[in-house]
This record gives structure tokens, C-alpha cells and sequence, in this order.
């Protein structure tokens, strides 16, 4: 096997792994939401770079943490995905338009993409009161409230479809051994 099919192997599966553990997590109602937001947007980055891979994104490229906007506009032009969800190219269209700016706020969940001082589901950061006090913040104690509500409308609904019909597109997972 080359390293090209096996890193596209790799994120596909580890996707998937991701996403289930996620969904456990957001089960377990006694948890913080930073424990499922994080695999939320590992799994959310992995989809992208999955799809990304199948297509011929070179590995360096891949490496990134913004690969998500890329990934969103190739799903502008997936006739199987707009299938899939049920929708037409206009309505695609208009889903992710919808969708970006929540897109960018689960791709913050990463400490990398959130920058210093801001929120992430990952690590503790440090913020700076008007005093010049310093506050150190842990996820666990941080609701996420604004994002999980966005997650919870009808905008993340649709997101959350988007993320998982990707997944199933028969244009490349059947390519790696999925079943639709």
C-alpha cells in the first residue's frame, strides 16, 4: 500500500472512531460538553481531511488545521452528498453558506485554530481581566453555551447532517471499505 492510500485510509476510519466516541459522550449527560465538542471537532477535521485525501491533497497540505473551509467548498460541487441529504444545488449552496461560521467555531474548538487566550475544548488557557488580573480557564468548567446552542438550532442540525452524510458519500467511502 502507498502512503497516499494509507493516509487515506487513516482519517476516513479514525473519523469514524471520533464520531462514535463523541456521540457516547454527548449520551453521557454527567460530562462537561468540552469532552464531546473536542472529539466534535477532531471528528469534524478528519472528515474533511478524508474526503481531502480522496481526492489527492497532498500529505503536507493535510497536515493543517484549516482544512475545513476547503472541504466545504468541495461539497459545493458533490452531486452524490446533495443526493445523500435530499436537497438541490441551490439549497447546498445555501446550507453551507449557512453553516460557516459555525463550521469555524467547532474548527476553534482546537487550541491551534482558537488562538492564545481563547477558548478550546482541549487545554486550559489564560485570560487577561481589565485589572490586568490573570484568570486561568479550564474546558471543563467552561459551558461552551453560545456554540452548543448553535449545535442544538437548526443551523448546527444541519451541520451535524452534513458532517454525517459526508461520511456515508458513496463517491469515496465505498472506495475505503464503508457501506453506505
Amino acid at each position: 500500500m502507498s502512503p497516499a492510500e494509507g493516509i487515506a485510509l487513516a482519517f476516513p476510519g479514525q473519523a469514524r472512531i471520533d464520531q462514535r466516541s463523541c456521540d457516547a459522550l454527548k449520551a453521557a449527560k454527567d460530562l462537561p460538553a468540552c469532552a464531546w465538542l473536542h472529539l466534535l471537532q477532531m471528528y469534524w477535521e478528519k472528515t474533511a481531511k478524508a474526503y481531502l485525501a480522496a481526492s489527492g491533497t497532498s500529505w503536507d497540505d493535510l497536515k493543517s488545521h484549516a482544512v475545513t473551509w476547503k472541504f466545504l467548498e468541495a461539497l459545493k460541487r458533490s452531486g452524490s452528498l446533495k443526493t445523500n441529504i435530499g436537497i438541490s444545488h441551490q439549497e447546498m449552496i445555501a446550507w453551507i453558506g449557512q453553516i460557516q461560521d459555525l463550521s469555524a467555531g467547532v474548527e476553534a474548538l482546537c487550541p491551534a485554530s482558537a488562538g492564545e487566550g481563547r477558548p478550546n475544548a482541549e487545554y486550559p488557557w489564560l485570560r487577561t481581566g481589565a485589572a490586568g488580573d490573570v484568570e486561568v480557564l479550564a474546558p471543563f468548567k467552561y459551558g461552551f453555551d453560545d456554540l452548543v446552542s448553535r449545535l442544538n438550532s437548526i443551523e448546527g442540525r444541519r451541520f451535524l447532517k452534513l458532517v454525517a452524510c459526508a461520511m456515508e458519500d458513496p463517491r469515496w467511502s465505498r472506495s475505503f471499505g464503508f457501506p453506505n
